[in-house]
């Protein structure tokens, strides 16, 4: 994993194979009734890398492998800066208000 760019306040962190970026996360700091979390802001795999299980990558795959990073990544900083909630926001246009 390597972290990229910040966009906003959005910290970007990149799955590479062969020089090639095939999954990545976005990451943010957020709150939720005054309670620290981390946010989950989108994760992508690269289409020809979906539903395949790769052996260097714990026998996961590559999304299974970037929710795990995020789970301990929020530990780690849970432990040091004391967030409570690791969060996922859905990306779905059904679930907005008309």
């Amino acid at each position: 994993m390597s972290k990229s760019c910040k966009k906003g306040d959005t910290v970007i962190y990149y799955l590479t194979q062969d020089d090639e970026i095939c999954g990545f996360v976005g990451l943010s700091a957020s709150k939720i009734d005054n309670i620290s979390c981390i946010n989950i802001d989108y994760i992508h795999v690269v289409e020809k890398y979906r539903k395949v299980v790769y052996s260097d990558l714990d026998n996961k795959k590559i999304s299974e492998y970037l929710v795990s990073f995020c789970l301990s990544l929020s530990s780690e900083l849970k432990n040091s800066i004391g967030f409570r909630w690791l969060v996922l926001t859905p990306d779905n246009s059904e679930l907005e208000k008309n």
